[in-house]
């Protein structure tokens, strides 16, 4: 018996990328008129990174995954090792224990976004907002954090080992039990941090 055909999958996967990253490229019936992630293509979207495509898309249109609307999405677990998710909007998404390894998350908007264990390792976040975000045991180890905004961040037990937090903002932040070792807090605004 022969494996269904991968292709069908694919196509799928690089049209929802198409619709919810860059509206207008593609039209999708799974995606709302809001260009919204509809939570039943979680598997789409995860199948695309998985497979390259977004590489792959960003060369043939320059865009990768910019500007996604990923508001509220179901994350939990995904493997996203090494996919640009830059400028995407994951606010209220749900990223719990998901690997984020080598991630490019510049200016996303991580607000309120739940990323409790997540694998940041040398993830590129520089000025995301991560306003509200539970961080909790999250991995940062070599994340660049430049200018990025923790604001009431929940990084109790993440591990920061040489981080750069460069001109972070930490207002309210709580550091209870997080790893700091060569951590790079030059001009990082401490205000009011738990450590």
């Amino acid at each position: 018996m022969s494996s269904p055909p991968v292709r069908p999958l694919i196509t799928r996967a690089l049209l929802l990328a198409h619709s919810v990253c860059a509206p207008g490229l593609a039209a999708w019936d799974a995606i709302g008129p809001d260009h919204t992630l509809d939570p039943n293509d979680k598997a789409a979207v995860i199948a695309a990174l998985r497979a390259g495509l977004a590489p792959h898309w960003r060369w043939a249109h320059g865009r990768g995954l910019l500007s996604c609307n990923l508001t509220g999405a179901d994350l939990a677990g995904a493997d996203l090792t090494n996919a640009n998710l830059t400028r995407a909007d994951l606010t209220n998404a749900d990223l719990t224990g998901a690997d984020l390894k080598g991630a490019n998350l510049t200016r996303a908007d991580l607000t309120n976004a739940d990323l409790t264990g997540a694998d940041l390792t040398n993830a590129n976040l520089t000025r995301a907002d991560l306003t509200n975000a539970d961080l909790t045991g999250a991995d940062l180890k070599g994340a660049n954090l430049t200018r990025a905004d923790l604001t009431n961040a929940d990084l109790t037990g993440a591990d920061l080992t040489g981080a750069n937090l460069k001109g972070a903002n930490l207002y309210r932040a709580d550091l209870t039990g997080a790893d700091l070792t060569n951590a790079n807090l030059t001009r990082a605004d401490l205000t009011n941090a738990d450590l």
